[in-house]
């Protein structure tokens, strides 16, 4: 199931990342790779916390991976300098971000 929430992940927000304009292909093959580690670690972090913790795991891991994620896909666009976290160009792509992980989550959780 881990493998099937990790392969969803990777589809659902790489694909909506080129949807909403960001189609280099390095910058969706970055995406990819990102999503698929940030979907993994989550999801074996949460297998394994102990039981009454994992509702309240959820959240706090779910924010850690858009600002990773987020991170990350910023050195992509930006190269070796980033883009300022306030410019333009690093809100909307982490407007993007928000948006891709909060689609991701709610689809996995209809699905799942």
């Amino acid at each position: 199931m881990i493998a099937a929430a990790a392969g969803l992940t990777m589809a659902i927000e790489t694909g909506f990342m080129a949807l909403v304009g960001y189609r280099r292909r390095v910058f969706l093959v970055v995406c990819a790779l990102a999503n698929l580690a940030s979907n993994l670690s989550l999801n074996l972090t949460v297998d394994l916390a102990p039981t009454t913790w994992r509702h309240g795991l959820v959240p706090i891991l779910e924010v850690a991976v858009v600002i990773v994620e987020w991170a990350v896909l910023r050195l992509v666009v930006g190269g070796p300098k980033p883009p300022a976290l306030t410019s333009r160009v690093s809100i909307r792509l982490g407007l993007a971000t928000l948006a891709t992980n909060a689609l991701s989550f709610g689809l996995g959780q209809v699905i799942f």
